[in-house]
């Protein structure tokens, strides 16, 4: 067995056995505890918006996954641009701002020292692991190397899977217990001890090596706001047209459609009253917030339709009539 692998192996069972060890035996806070508000500290939020971006792609490489499982193939050179740019940003700027904040922490708090060893783990384990998946795409982008799919989709599993403890890790252990822990004088000193670069992707401007990146997001939301569309005029309809065979479930439907409005009004709600109230001293900051406001809703949509669409299945039969002539009708008005 080649060393370099081995080692690597042996590092990321050394990593899953601390991130069990850590998970099973912390305190988890509350849910609310986790999330950031408006009296969230700037760095903070800054570390926030980074994990809900990081957050957008690593949802984007489980779907490419997903195509080399169910079609044999993807798109490998988008997976490559979102590695490129996890090595690139992440792990050159995000994960060393919470470094600087982790030290601080650690003098504040020892008993955080145990969690926060294994975050800093975490950070060696992505930059290994992101060297040698950025490897095995660069073989089969550029060598046509087949045989690396099923190495490559393991590297990616494990990955994202330690990522995404990562980051529950730090929301609920780390960065809630930051807000009671540091006072002003402790932000203002994390300000000045590190960097803030905009991000490539997510910032006010687009980096041109990342632009294909770019564009599959913007497809993405694009194809999210048709599908809403299409679901209102249909859907709407339909529901009206089919209230009696729907009477078993439309309780259900109802919930579901009541929650999501709700989670959707709010989101939206605070997102301008914060621009109306406390205006940003940026322009561009008033697109910037409605466009984070859309991501944060983006899976509240999704979530719901997937909901709306296994009630509606349960009577599929019986409520097929209408909505075929409302997808009927809506290509006719297409083709006008």
């Amino acid at each position: 067995m080649n060393t370099k692998k081995s080692i690597s192996k042996n590092k990321t069972e050394a990593v899953r056995k601390e991130t069990n060890h850590t998970t099973k035996t912390s305190t988890i806070s509350s849910e609310s505890d986790a999330l950031p508000n408006k009296t969230t500290p700037a760095f903070l939020m800054t570390i926030y918006d980074e994990h809900k971006y990081i957050g957008v792609l690593m949802k984007v490489l489980a779907e490419q996954l997903e195509n080399i499982s169910s079609k044999g193939t993807a798109d490998f050179d988008l997976m490559f641009d979102i590695m490129h740019y996890m090595r690139e940003f992440p792990d050159r700027f995000h994960h060393p701002r919470e470094e600087v904040l982790f030290l601080l922490l650690k003098e504040k708090d020892s008993s955080l020292t145990p969690t926060i060893k294994n975050l800093l783990n975490h950070h060696e384990h992505f930059g290994d692991r992101g060297d040698l998946i950025l490897d095995a795409l660069n073989d089969i982008i550029h060598k046509f190397t087949i045989s690396k799919k099923d190495a490559l989709q393991d590297l990616f599993e494990d990955y994202i899977s330690v990522l995404e403890t990562h980051i529950e890790l730090e929301e609920t252990e780390i960065l809630c217990r930051a807000i009671d822990l540091l006072d002003e004088s402790d932000w203002q000193q994390l300000k000045h001890r590190t960097t803030v670069v905009e991000d490539p992707i997510f910032g006010h401007q687009v980096h041109q090596r990342y632009r294909r990146i770019y564009d599959h997001l913007a497809q993405r939301i694009e194809k999210a706001a048709d599908d809403f569309t299409l679901m209102e005029f249909v859907g709407l309809g339909a529901f009206f047209e089919s209230i009696e065979p729907l009477s078993l479930g439309i309780s259900e439907i109802s919930d579901i459609i009541n929650s999501h409005s709700k989670q959707v009004y709010r989101t939206n709600a605070n997102c301008y009253k914060s621009l109306r109230v406390s205006p940003p001293n940026q322009r561009t900051d008033y697109i910037a917030k409605p466009v984070n406001c859309f991501l944060d809703c983006y899976d509240v949509y999704v979530d719901g339709l997937f909901n709306i669409g296994k009630v509606l299945r349960k009577t599929r039969e019986k409520v097929a009539e209408p909505y075929s002539t409302g997808f009927n009708l809506l290509k006719e008005l297409e083709k006008q």
